[in-house]
C-alpha cells in the first residue's frame, strides 16, 4: 500500500527507513513502486474519496496522513470476515479429516 510494498524483504537494508507516512509527500509515496507521478495521483484521489487518505497542500507539495477513522471500520469489517472464514474453514478442515479417517 501506500507506505512500503508489504512484503517480506521489500525495504533494502543500504536505505535510510522512509519518514513517517504522515511527514512525506505525496510523490515519495510512488518511489518504491516504480509508479509515475500521474499514476500515483489517480491513486491517492481515489483513497481521498474513500476518506482513507487526506491530502494537505504544503507550498508546491502535498502532504499525506491517514484517514484512521475509516481504517479502524475497514478493520473491523475484515475481522468479522476473518471470523467467520477461519470458522468455516475449521469445520471444513474437521470434515476432511474425518473423511479421510472412514477410508482407511
Amino acid at each position: 500500500m501506500l507506505g512500503g510494498c508489504g512484503r517480506a524483504g521489500c525495504e533494502r537494508p543500504d536505505e535510510p527507513a522512509a519518514p513517517p507516512f504522515d511527514q512525506q509527500r505525496a510523490g515519495d509515496r510512488g518511489e518504491p513502486f516504480d509508479i509515475s507521478l500521474p499514476g500515483l495521483l489517480k491513486h491517492v484521489r481515489i483513497l481521498e474519496k474513500a476518506d482513507l487518505v487526506i491530502t494537505e497542500k504544503q507550498g508546491r507539495t502535498r502532504q499525506c496522513r491517514l484517514g484512521s477513522e475509516h481504517l479502524d471500520d475497514a478493520a473491523q469489517w475484515i475481522q468479522t470476515y476473518q471470523r467467520r472464514w477461519e470458522g468455516r474453514l475449521g469445520r471444513l478442515g474437521g470434515y476432511l479429516e474425518r473423511k479421510k479417517g472412514a477410508r482407511r
